[in-house]
Parts: C-alpha cells; sequence; structure tokens
C-alpha cells in the first residue's frame, strides 16, 4: 500500500510544482498521507519510558481520545517479561473530579480468558452501550473512584506475548505479572502511591486478587512497599473443589432439579472428588440438559447477551484501536489459549494464600443472591474450612441487614477482617444488575464501614 502511495505522491508532486496553488494540494496530500501511515495500530510500550525516567512523557502518550465528552483516561502496555515479550494491557480512568485523593480500584475479570474491559463496559466502568450506542453510565465508578482495569493474565484482550511460554501456567505466574504491571503502573503515576488500593475483580478473579495480594505480600520485604488497603470480590471461586461438589443438592433445593437429574449430577460430583476431571469436561451440556438455562449466571434471567450490547465489535474498530494504543490483532483473539494453558490450574485451591490473606487484608466478598456459576450457598462450605484465625468467629457470626434507606440489599457477616456480603435479585454479574446497591458497597467498604468490631446494621445509600 505504501508503495502505491509513493509512487503517486511522485506523479502528483510533478503536477503540483509548477503551481503554487497547487503545492498547497500537494503539502496538505503528503500530511494526509504521512497521518494514514503512522496513524496505524502502534503499540504504545510504556516501559522505555518508566526505566528511563521520562515518565511525563510517557503518560502525556498514555492519554486516550475520549470516546464520549469528559471521559478522561490513560491506556498503553507495560511489559512483564521481556524473554518472551509479553505485554499486559491496562485501561486508567481517573476519579471524574478531585481523582489525587481518591482510592485506586484495580479490577480483574475472571475466565480464565475474559477481558477486564467486559466489565469496564458492561459491569461498572463510564461507558456503556444502550440500543447500540455508546453512552455514560449513571453508576459507573469512577465518579467516586480511581479504576484501573488490567487484562490479565498475558493474551487476555489486548494483553499479548511472542512465546506460548509467555502464558500463564499457574497462580504464581499470574501474581508475577500483575505485580509487576502493578508495581510499573504506581511508577507511571507516582501521584497514586499514598493513595488507598483496592484490589477487586469478579468470578475467576476469586483466585487472581489472592494470588496478587499474596505477591505483594511476598515482594514488598525486597521492593518498594505496595500498600494494599483491601481486597473486593465479587463471586469468587476460590475453592473449586469444595464448590463444584455440591452443585447437585443446591441446584435441587432451588427446584432446578428433580432427583434423577441430582443423581445424574452428584455422580459427576463423584467423579470430580476422585479427580477425573476431563471426564467431566467432556459433559459440559449437562446442566443445560437437565435444567433448561441456558442463562447459568443468573437464573431469573434467560440471556445475558442483550445486555451486553456490542462492545466487541467497537473495541475491533481500527479508530478504536489507535485510540487505546494497542495492535491490529483482533481483541480476545488469544483467549482459548489463556484458556488452555490455566487448564490444568483450575481446579487447584487457593485455600492456603487465602488464609493468609484473610489474616492480612480487609476483605470483603459478595455475592448475588441467584448466581448459579459461583452460588453464595456453595461459598459458604469454602469459608468454614479455611485455616485462618477468624475461623471460630466466622461460625459463631449473625448476619446483619444491608439497606438502600427503607430498600432491603442484602445481608452481611463479619469476622475479624473479613466481610461477606448476600446482595439480594442480582446474579453472578452483580454491579450489572444491582449497580447502585454494589457501588454504595465499595463506597462504604473504602471508608472502612465496615471496621467495627460490633456489627450494625449498615446504609448503602449515598
Amino acid at each position: 500500500m505504501c508503495g502505491v502511495l509513493i509512487s503517486k505522491f511522485l506523479d502528483y508532486r510533478l503536477i503540483c510544482m509548477n503551481n503554487f496553488a497547487m503545492f498547497k494540494c500537494y503539502m496538505f496530500f503528503v500530511c494526509f498521507w504521512l497521518q494514514l501511515v503512522y496513524s496505524s495500530n502502534q503499540p504504545l510500550f510504556l516501559t522505555p519510558h518508566i526505566r528511563s525516567g521520562q515518565i511525563n512523557e510517557g503518560r502525556k502518550k498514555a492519554q486516550v481520545e475520549p470516546f464520549l465528552p469528559s471521559v478522561k483516561s490513560y491506556s498503553g502496555f507495560l511489559t512483564v517479561d521481556e524473554k518472551y515479550n509479553s505485554n499486559i494491557f491496562f485501561w486508567f480512568f481517573p476519579k471524574e473530579r478531585n481523582w489525587l485523593e481518591a482510592p485506586l480500584v484495580l479490577w480483574l475479570q475472571g475466565g480464565p480468558g475474559s477481558s477486564s474491559l467486559f466489565a469496564l463496559f458492561v459491569e461498572n466502568g463510564p461507558y456503556i452501550f444502550k440500543n447500540n450506542k455508546l453512552k455514560k453510565r449513571k453508576y459507573s465508578w469512577t465518579k467516586y473512584f480511581n479504576v484501573l482495569y488490567i487484562d490479565n493474565p498475558v493474551g487476555v484482550g489486548f494483553s499479548f506475548t511472542d512465546s506460548l511460554s509467555g502464558y500463564s501456567t499457574d497462580q504464581t505466574m499470574v501474581g508475577e505479572g500483575l505485580f509487576e504491571a502493578l508495581r510499573q503502573f504506581l511508577l507511571l503515576f507516582p501521584q497514586l502511591e499514598r493513595n488507598k488500593l483496592i484490589l477487586s475483580g469478579e468470578s475467576y478473579a476469586g483466585k487472581y486478587v489472592p494470588s496478587l495480594a499474596h505477591t505483594i505480600l511476598t515482594k514488598n520485604s525486597t521492593n518498594p512497599e505496595i500498600k494494599v488497603y483491601g481486597l473486593f470480590v465479587g463471586n469468587p471461586l476460590i475453592n473449586p473443589e469444595d464448590m463444584l461438589t455440591h452443585y447437585s443438592s443446591y441446584l435441587a433445593n432451588h427446584g432446578l432439579f428433580d432427583q434423577q437429574g441430582r443423581k445424574i449430577l452428584f455422580e459427576r460430583e463423584k467423579l470430580i472428588l476422585n479427580h477425573i476431571y476431563a471426564r467431566c469436561a467432556r459433559n459440559t451440556t449437562l446442566f443445560k440438559e437437565l435444567v433448561g438455562i441456558p442463562n447459568h449466571y443468573n437464573m431469573l434471567q434467560d440471556s445475558l447477551t442483550a445486555r451486553i450490547g456490542n462492545y466487541a465489535d467497537f473495541l475491533n474498530k481500527n479508530s478504536t484501536k489507535s485510540a487505546l494504543h494497542v495492535r491490529e490483532d483482533k481483541f480476545g483473539v488469544n483467549a482459548g489459549t489463556v484458556y488452555q494453558e490455566l487448564k490444568p490450574d483450575i481446579m487447584k485451591s487457593m485455600k492456603p494464600q487465602i488464609g493468609i490473606v484473610l489474616d492480612t487484608f480487609r476483605t470483603l466478598l459478595y455475592f448475588g443472591q441467584f448466581d448459579i456459576i459461583c452460588p453464595y450457598h456453595l461459598h459458604l462450605q469454602v469459608v468454614k474450612n479455611l485455616d485462618w484465625s477468624g475461623n471460630w468467629d466466622y461460625v459463631q457470626s449473625h448476619r446483619q441487614p444491608l439497606r438502600w434507606k427503607q430498600s432491603l440489599c442484602g445481608y452481611y457477616r463479619k469476622a475479624k477482617l473479613y466481610t461477606e456480603v448476600l446482595i439480594r435479585n442480582a446474579g453472578h454479574f452483580t454491579p450489572t444488575d444491582q449497580p447502585k446497591w454494589t457501588l454504595g458497597l465499595l463506597r462504604k467498604f473504602a471508608n472502612g464501614d465496615f471496621d467495627q468490631s460490633a456489627p450494625l446494621p449498615v446504609d448503602l445509600s449515598f
């Protein structure tokens, strides 16, 4: 393409040089060509700027042209493994006003293989698609927080690596990559180093977030300290074996299975207990066949598709990729590889790390009442089996109501630094189903309202 354009330039130059007016046209054409060539999607690697101390220049280059008025943001790549050219993509949105004093919330999506940009457009970011049009979200977390979305691990969303060896195969690799990305981000935005840092996410990020928190604990002894205020995770998958082996009773108790269906699923649960995971994976349609509900994220909704919108199409536009400083690769093209490389890790427990994390950091886990895939009922078994100092307090605790003025939002219980929340009338994607309540919950958590030793009813309204 460039060769054809250059040939046209030379022909056009001979015509234009004989006339000053035409010469101006020629110069316009040159500028247009240069813009065309250099505006092709060139990834912005910020690590060299950070290492050379060119922080202001790097931050300036990372600015994103707003897709809607008054939505300021920054994006780019942070190199986390030079050997394999592994680069993590981030998209950072400062709080809409007075961002320098606001807490920093890091959001990680689950999967494994899902992009955090899903949450940005579908759950809690400043952008939302309505009737195929991009609009501002009413209850965006950026109204009260600085929010950092990271495509994790390498290979997810816009993140990429040049080698199969660059993909994460366990939570140790995930934690190392996230730590390095977060460390570099805080060097790029040193204004946020002393702000409250909240590690958040949902679903399979129930493994990512504790992995990062545990890595930070380990690294803080030999690196400039990263201070974590707390963990705020929705519908997490923490210990799959405890959760995935009780679905038959959970679904039967909700009337979604008859006794025959319960027996069939119970046989699959025994395979899981006997570590015969491959045979279970071949029965991925069993739930749909027995229950008939196509949406396992919310038992009250038939489909999630209508609520997602066309954000993926938007991200695959050349103009969007250029604005975000990413490559021309299709968004999320390597999600399958990410999943396959982490597949052996899926059934591994995070119980040892979780026990340490619960004894060290404020941790709030919230659950949608009607989530099927990571239900509240099955999580209770996980917490009871954890080895941590608050186990006895947890077993003896009583839950208290959460309200939005006169409306009952849900319930919470507390033990030591741990807070557990059930959100009414919500599914797996709780911020989508109950955006106002979830944002209120995050604000109360950040303000320390759950720090009291004697739990009391909490009003989430703002």
